[in-house]
């Protein structure tokens, strides 16, 4: 790892700490995502990066800080809710591939034995 990308490193897992509370604190707040679809999501981080925007136009950095938070940790929400949705559709799909195999087995074995016959 070259230097600046140690130091980007390091100032970025100062703030895993943080962001983590900040995304318990949603939770905490607004109820497990789950209960939200995405759309809804997409309209809290929409109302954060607006906050955060805010912040920096006023020129208050301990505000913009805060609201980066608020906006990252929703990020990470949206990114959870898609990392669950690619896993069922894993699933699904897996299931649907077994199911077709099983199809082509017995369709198979249905045919050899009628041609044995």
């Amino acid at each position: 790892m070259d230097k600046q990308t140690k130091a980007i490193f390091k100032r970025t897992q100062a703030e895993f700490p943080r962001l983590l509370v900040v995304r318990l604190e949603q939770v905490v707040k607004w109820g497990e995502d789950d209960e939200r679809s995405l759309y809804q999501l997409m309209t809290i981080l929409g109302e954060e990066f607006g906050e955060l925007c805010k912040a920096i136009l006023e020129a208050n950095i301990q505000d913009a800080h805060e609201e980066a938070l608020h906006t990252a940790a929703v990020a990470l929400a949206i990114a959870e809710q898609m990392t669950k949705a690619m896993a069922v559709e894993r699933a699904v799909i897996r299931n649907h591939a077994k199911q077709l195999r099983r199809d082509y087995v017995n369709n198979y074995n249905k045919t050899a034995k009628g041609k044995g016959t």
